[in-house]
Parts: structure tokens; sequence; C-alpha cells
């Protein structure tokens, strides 16, 4: 499990597909970060997407 805190929105999405890519299974994003309800909601959809896709 990776935990991520001080990110700013624009860089949970690439740090989460880079962290995924690397086989890191879990990300904590912490509640401390700007719009953290959206930005987890952001990167679960594209986990769905991406499933979608394979």
């Amino acid at each position: 499990m990776a935990v991520k805190r001080g990110a700013s929105p624009n860089q949970i999405v690439p740090i989460a597909q880079a962290l995924k890519d690397r086989g890191v299974r879990s990300l904590e994003i912490t509640v401390e970060t700007p719009k953290v309800c959206q930005l987890i909601q952001k990167v679960e959809f594209l986990e769905v997407v991406q499933k979608f896709q394979n």
C-alpha cells in the first residue's frame, strides 16, 4: 500500500497510474489533499474504465 500526502489534485491520477503500473494495488489519498472525494472517485472511475478496455 502506498500513502500519498500533500499532493496537488493534478498529481494524483498520474501518481495512481504509475503506482498501478509498478504493481502497487492500493493507494491512500489523505483527507488533507484538496478535493479528496472527487479525486478518489476519479481514480476509481479510471480503474473501472481500464478493466472494461481489457
